[in-house]
């Protein structure tokens, strides 16, 4: 996402819309910390970085304000919002509910294949790598919700898990390295629980 002058958003393409795309643009680079919390922005700075008028950037701010991942401090004044360690754990316990979601509606759609590979994931997750190296941990239970997600195929889910999952995984992990053994034991007991529904044609809403 950045160029070689160091911007870290980059220019836009022009086909859709500019609006829609400097939300887009914007939300990815908050998600991936490279606009970081509490750090001031402005509608005109950010319409320069992405070689656009400041009208679809103010679009933009206003529905990323609505999401509270922008904050106004005054009139003209904006900031990337801060979040706790509990809003976070707060947002990443709302995804557990929307994969329980996500599961209802691959019911019906999944192939024997496809929980199989979903169960191989589990046991990936059961291992001593990924049990001991939270990098791994996550890549792991991103495998996992990446095929939930393509199974069900609901674009209204895919959107509120995007929307729940707008932090980036530097934060997530920062979170995993607090749990106890007993949690992420229990994280994957939920996930072992949620392929058992599948196969019996029944899945469960999930809690992380």
């Amino acid at each position: 996402m950045t160029d070689p002058a160091g911007n870290p958003l980059s220019s836009l393409d022009r086909p859709e819309s500019l609006a829609e795309q400097a939300y887009q643009r914007i939300r990815e680079t908050i998600a991936s910390g490279g606009l970081a919390p509490g750090q001031k922005i402005t509608e005109r700075n950010l319409a320069f970085l992405l070689g656009v008028s400041p009208t679809p950037v103010r679009e933009a701010l206003r529905r990323l304000e609505q999401e509270h991942l922008i904050e106004r401090l005054s009139a003209r004044s904006l900031a990337v919002a801060k979040h706790s360690s509990e809003t976070i754990q707060e947002l990443l316990y709302a995804e557990a509910l929307l994969r329980g979601a996500l599961a209802r509606f691959a019911t019906g759609k999944i192939t024997d294949e496809q929980i199989e590979e979903l169960a191989q994931i589990v046991e990936d997750m059961g291992s001593d790598e990924a049990m001991s190296d939270n990098e791994v941990a996550q890549q792991t239970a991103d495998r996992f919700d990446a095929l939930l997600r393509r199974v069900a195929d609901n674009a209204s889910l895919d959107s509120l898990t995007s929307s729940a999952g707008v932090f980036g995984r530097a934060r997530r992990i920062r979170l995993i390295e607090q749990w106890s053994p007993e949690e992420r034991l229990a994280r994957l007991q939920i996930h072992r629980e949620v392929v058992e529904a599948l196969r019996a044609g029944t899945p469960i809403v999930s809690s992380d």
